[in-house]
């Protein structure tokens, strides 16, 4: 007998499936209906299944494939987590982007500092007021050692080193012989600094432009994933449609055979199988209804049950 208790629409396959609380009575109820199943139907269920749409167990006659390994509802968790984890990825890289970002900017400004500082320093030495030498030397190396954790503008950095290098041994000789070291022409030191800010500038456009075009390439990415993802709903929609066209004609092929025999059993004044054959039609239409195509044909259906029954209780009056 076609099991009609504990049946649902399930959203994930697009049909009604019986839903059961756990495996074992998926399994046994398997076990003692598959053979009168699969006499009405032709087919029998062999496996049962837990459907995370459901919260329960169905069981099925599909084989356990890759095609039916993973369902529908867990396809679509599986893309939302996919695309979850790329944005968090997208947002990570564009914090390490800002935070490098900044350390430029400092390294930047450091270097810059140093450069203005060996004038000073410069300025010192010649000037002979060795105590101020002495400060703006202390301050410089600081400085220099702040410069060591970023990375980046290493040149520079051995620019700076070679200088500090050639006044500290001045110090270590204890010498006076400042005039040793060549009075710079600040010219020259002024143009490095110029084409050192030019470096940067157009470090910072380098930035700017790579900044623009990854932004442009996840927005490209999240475009085409939400294209895969509708596309997907689309298909599955449609595979979902072409079951349910199925799944209907199968119900009313069902109903016609039921209607038919039931015409035959009241012709026979045969009421009580009518009233059986009748009550399996009804469960055939029941069934159908859960399927939201054709609304017109189970409205007739509907009908012809109503006058099968007024005609068995007419038969059984007389």
């Amino acid at each position: 007998m076609k099991p009609t208790k504990n049946r649902v629409f399930c959203h994930d396959c697009g049909k009604v499936k019986m839903l059961f609380e756990s495996e074992k009575a998926a399994n046994t109820f398997m076990k003692f209906n598959s053979e009168e199943i699969a006499e009405q139907n032709g087919h029998a269920p062999i496996r049962s299944y837990f459907c995370i749409a459901c919260n329960g167990w169905h069981v099925t006659s599909h084989p356990e494939d890759e095609k039916y390994a993973v369902s529908r509802t867990e396809r679509v968790i599986n893309n939302y987590k996919r695309m979850k984890e790329e944005r968090m990825k997208a947002n990570e890289l564009k914090n390490e982007k800002g935070n490098d970002k900044e350390k430029r900017k400092e390294l930047h400004e450091k270097i810059m500092n140093l450069f203005l500082l060996t004038i000073d320093i410069y300025n010192s030495l010649f000037s002979h007021e060795m105590g101020e030498c002495v400060r703006l030397m202390a301050a410089f190396h600081k400085s220099y050692q702040e410069t060591q954790t970023i990375s980046g503008h290493e040149e520079h950095k051995k620019e700076l080193k070679d200088f500090y290098d050639r006044v500290q041994s001045r110090f270590i000789d204890g010498t006076s012989d400042w005039e040793g070291l060549n009075e710079p022409d600040l010219s020259e030191l002024c143009e490095t600094v110029r084409r050192f800010k030019t470096k940067e500038e157009n470090l910072q456009k380098c930035i700017y432009n790579n900044k623009v075009l990854f932004e442009k390439k996840i927005n490209s990415h999240e475009i085409v994933l939400n294209e895969i993802i509708e596309e997907q709903a689309k298909r599955e929609q449609m595979e979902t449609k072409i079951q349910n066209e199925s799944n209907i004609k199968q119900l009313f092929a069902l109903l016609n055979t039921s209607i038919n025999e039931c015409y035959v059993m009241i012709d026979e004044d045969n009421y009580h199988h009518a009233i059986e054959i009748l009550k399996s039609a009804q469960e055939y239409l029941e069934e159908s209804k859960s399927i939201p195509l054709y609304k017109k044909d189970k409205l007739e259906y509907e009908d012809e049950i109503r006058f099968l029954i007024h005609r068995i209780e007419t038969g059984i009056r007389s």
